[in-house]
C-alpha cells in the first residue's frame, strides 16, 4: 500500500519518471509513473495540465521555483525533437518537486495529490477524500430508511487501518473538512455495510485489493456486514463480547488465521463445520470448559486456549487427534495446577509429543519418557476396556437357531410326547418349561432340581 511520510525513511522507495508519450494532431500526452515503496501506478497528462497545476502550486507554496516548469511554446510544438526535449524537462520538473517535498518534510499539497492521483492510491489521500465525502453526505446516508448498505472498498478500509496507526494528528491538512474524525464518527453509527473488493489490480496501480488486511472494529453499531470478492486470510474478531460462534465463517474459503480472543465464548462444538481449513486459532480469554469441537480441525498448527476454564486433562484429550498441531498454549487454566500437568498433556499426543510446543516450550527428554509411559498405560486400559465391551456384546447378543434334520425333528417330536405324558402324572408343584420340554423344575425346594426325561422314565 502506497504511503507518503513527511520524514524520509531508509529503504522507502520514492521515484517519479515520465516513461512514454503519445502524440496526435492536436496535443501530446505524457505517461507519468509513480513509485512509492512497492506500489506503482501511472497517470497521463498534457502540458496544459502541467501549466495549470504549476500555477496553483506556486500560489500554495511560494518557495517553489516558479521557473522550474519548462516554458510554453506556441509554434512547432509537435516536432519529435521538441517533444523529446520537453519530456526530459518535465521529468526533471517532477523529480525536483519530489526532492523538494522530501527535503522539507512536507505533507503533499492538495493540488499535487489530485494531479498525480495520490487520492486514489496513497493512504493519506484516500482517507482525506473519504472524510470529505462523509462530511458532506454522512448524515444523509445514516438517515436513509431500510437496509441500504453503505459500500466501502478493502482499499479504503486498509487505508483507514494504516492511517490510525500513524503518529499524526487527525487533521493533517489545513482543511477541517478532511479531518479523520469524520470517518470514525460515521463508521461508529452505520448499521449496514458492504465491503466490495475486486479480483483485479486497482486502477492503473499494482495494488491487489483482495490481499489487503484491514480492521473492522471501527464498526460499533453494525448489524449486517457483507464482503464481496474478498479473499480473507486473516480475521480478527477479538474484544467483541461474542457469546456464540459467528455465522457464515464457512464462506471464507481462504481463511487461515482467526482471532476470537477476549470474548465470552463457552461452546465451540461446531467449529469444524465453520472453519475446517484454519491454521491458526486464538481462543484465549474466553469461557471454554471443553475442546471437543476442535478435534476435527486437521489443518490447525497453532492453538491458543490460555485464560479459559479448562479444569481437567480429559477436557482437552480431543486435541490429541490433531495431526498438524505444533503450538499449544494452556496458560492460566485451572488444569495447569494439576501435578505433572505438562507430562499429562504430552501423553495425550502419544507419538507426536516431541513435535508439540506447550506454553512456548518444547518438551525435554524426561517429560517425553514419562509421557510415553502414561500413554502406554492409557492405551493398554483402552484396549482392555474395548475387549471387555466386545465380550459383553457377544454374550448378550441372541444366538442364531441351528437347523435340525428331519430325523432329529422326529426324535424331538417323540420326546415331547413322552414329556407330556409324564407331566400329566406329576404333582402340581412341578412347573413344566415349554421352551425346554426335557427339563423339569421343582418350585417347592430352595434348590433348583433339574431332571431329564430319561431319569423320570426310569
Amino acid at each position: 500500500m502506497a504511503l507518503w511520510l513527511t520524514s524520509s525513511q531508509l529503504g522507502i522507495r520514492r521515484e517519479i519518471q515520465i516513461t512514454n508519450f503519445h502524440t496526435d494532431q492536436k496535443f501530446t500526452e505524457y505517461t507519468i509513473e509513480i513509485f512509492l515503496d512497492d506500489i506503482k501506478w501511472h497517470v497521463k497528462k498534457r502540458y496544459s495540465e502541467f501549466a495549470e497545476f504549476h500555477e496553483e502550486l506556486i500560489k500554495q507554496i511560494p518557495s517553489i521555483d516558479a521557473k522550474s516548469l519548462p516554458p510554453k511554446k506556441i509554434l512547432n510544438n509537435n516536432s519529435p525533437d521538441f517533444i523529446h526535449r520537453r519530456r526530459s524537462a518535465l521529468d526533471n520538473y517532477l523529480k525536483y518537486l519530489f526532492k523538494f517535498f522530501t527535503a522539507n518534510s512536507m505533507q503533499l499539497p492538495e493540488c499535487f495529490v489530485k494531479f498525480l492521483d495520490f487520492h486514489l492510491y496513497e493512504v493519506h489521500g484516500i482517507v482525506r477524500k473519504l472524510a470529505e465525502e462523509l462530511f458532506l453526505n454522512g448524515e444523509k446516508l445514516l438517515s436513509t430508511t431500510g437496509k441500504k448498505a453503505f459500500s466501502i472498498s478493502p482499499l479504503q478500509m486498509h487505508a483507514i487501518t494504516r492511517r490510525i496507526k500513524l503518529a499524526e494528528p487527525p487533521c493533517d491538512s489545513n482543511d477541517p473538512v478532511k479531518d479523520l474524525s469524520h470517518v470514525f464518527d460515521f463508521l461508529c453509527y452505520v448499521k449496514y455495510v458492504q465491503i466490495v473488493g475486486n479480483p483485479d489490480s486497482f486502477g492503473t496501480s499494482t495494488i491487489k485489493t483482495q490481499f489487503l488486511s484491514f480492521d473492522v472494529s471501527f464498526f460499533k453499531s453494525v448489524e449486517e456486514l457483507e464482503k464481496l470478492f474478498c479473499k480473507t486470510e486473516t480475521l480478527d474478531l477479538s474484544y467483541n463480547l461474542l457469546e456464540t460462534t459467528i455465522d457464515h465463517l464457512q464462506h471464507l474459503h481462504f481463511l487461515q488465521n482467526l482471532n476470537l480472543s477476549n470474548n465470552h465464548l463457552h461452546d465451540v462444538s461446531d467449529f469444524n463445520a465453520r472453519v475446517g481449513n484454519i491454521r491458526s486459532l486464538d481462543l484465549s480469554c474466553n469461557e471454554l470448559i471443553t475442546t471437543d469441537g476442535l478435534s476435527r480441525l486437521y489443518s490447525l498448527i497453532t492453538l491458543n486456549l490460555s485464560s479459559n476454564k479448562l479444569d481437567s486433562i480429559k477436557n482437552i484429550e480431543s486435541l490429541g487427534s490433531l495431526p498438524c498441531l505444533e503450538n499449544l498454549s494452556l496458560k492460566n487454566n485451572p488444569l495447569t495446577r494439576i501435578v505433572d500437568y505438562r507430562i499429562r498433556i504430552f501423553a495425550v499426543f502419544h507419538n507426536r509429543a516431541k513435535d508439540v510446543w506447550l506454553d512456548g516450550q518444547m518438551p525435554d527428554q524426561r517429560e517425553l519418557d514419562r509421557a510415553a509411559v502414561i500413554s502406554a498405560m492409557t492405551r493398554a486400559k483402552q484396549n482392555e476396556a474395548a475387549q471387555a465391551t466386545m465380550l459383553v456384546k457377544k454374550v448378550l447378543s441372541p444366538t442364531k437357531p441351528i437347523p435340525l434334520s428331519s430325523s432329529l425333528l422326529r426324535q424331538k417330536s417323540n420326546t415331547n410326547m413322552k414329556s407330556m405324558h409324564i407331566a400329566s402324572s406329576c404333582p402340581s408343584n412341578l412347573l413344566i418349561i415349554e421352551k425346554q420340554p426335557d427339563v423339569v423344575l421343582d418350585t417347592t425346594s430352595s434348590d433348583t432340581t433339574l431332571s431329564t426325561d430319561e431319569t423320570n422314565i426310569s
